[in-house]
């Protein structure tokens, strides 16, 4: 297990304590490690719960972020449950919100929701000549099995295929055990990266799109936590910091996404409240 320090924060804490002749907490956030060692998912996620918790240090006092081991979305869930870690930045669902708190401010401004298409190069041929969903849906789509997006298509009509396994996804996207791989925009850019010798791209003329937050979810019982983070996430909306974080890590993805050319497919969310299922999200950065 590895451990991420704020040493001058912690420094601070020391120095206070000195002053004021009292004890100084220090906070360990405990968080799912990203599934693999080259997962870029997990950095912002990271970057996020820092800034959060950096601008609450003079209320709540110093914390100590901890990577967890590598877990799927349905143990993060059960293990925030038990009180083996205490945070998971995930996509809300109605289900999600039974279980745990949600700290409700969408840390990807709806991002995850808008999707493009990973796909062997050779199957561009197939895409190019699609012009209406119901096309698209005959063809195979693949996702995580416990990732809420598999409702969403699946209730939308489309054909799911799914592995516990987020690395095998790739592989199984380059056996053509499916023909594609929705991906949000602030994931799919770095993972054809990582994934370029396999000869996969970026499909460049469609997108789905459909509302889907993502918030901070912690235990039920750890009110603290949820507002010290929802605390931190005003002051940094307040002061910018949150807004300039964001465009950091997606503004090249915004170009490259090219939204304004593509062919967008809207979907429900059926896994969100009624009232929020047909929402879009903004496309337009």
């Amino acid at each position: 297990m590895k451990t991420s320090s704020i040493l001058g924060v912690f420094l601070m804490c020391v120095s206070l304590n000195t002053i004021i002749a009292q004890p100084c907490k220090l906070t360990i956030v405990r968080y799912p490690s990203g599934l693999t060692d080259d997962d870029p998912r997990s950095n912002y996620d990271r970057s996020i719960l820092t800034l959060l918790l950096e601008k609450t240090v003079g209320k709540y006092g110093a914390f100590e972020l901890v990577d967890s081991v590598r877990m799927q979305q349905v143990r993060a869930i059960a293990s925030i449950k038990s009180g083996e870690i205490d945070v998971m930045p995930s996509t809300y669902n109605l289900e999600r919100d039974r279980q745990l708190l949600a700290v409700k401010h969408d840390i990807h401004r709806s991002l995850m929701g808008i999707r493009l298409l990973l796909v062997k190069r050779s199957k561009l041929p197939l895409f190019s000549k699609i012009t209406a969903v119901e096309e698209l849906k005959k063809l195979l789509a693949g996702q995580g099995a416990d990732w809420p997006d598999v409702t969403v298509l699946r209730d939308n009509g489309f054909n799911v295929v799914t592995t516990q396994a987020y690395a095998g996804l790739f592989k199984m996207l380059t056996t053509e055990r499916f023909d594609y791989f929705p991906r949000a925009i602030t994931e799919i850019w770095d993972e054809v990266k990582l994934h370029s010798g396999d000869d996969l791209v970026v499909e460049p003329n469609l997108a789905l799109v459909y509302y889907s937050p993502a918030f901070i979810f912690v235990n039920k019982k750890n009110t603290e936590l949820a507002h010290r983070l929802d605390e931190g996430f005003k002051i940094a909306l307040r002061d910018g910091s949150f807004n300039k974080l964001f465009m950091e890590k997606n503004s090249a993805n915004f170009a490259l996404s090219n939204l304004k050319n593509r062919r967008i497919f809207y979907l429900r969310n059926t896994t969100l409240p009624t009232a929020m299922q047909d929402k879009r999200p903004n496309i337009n950065f």
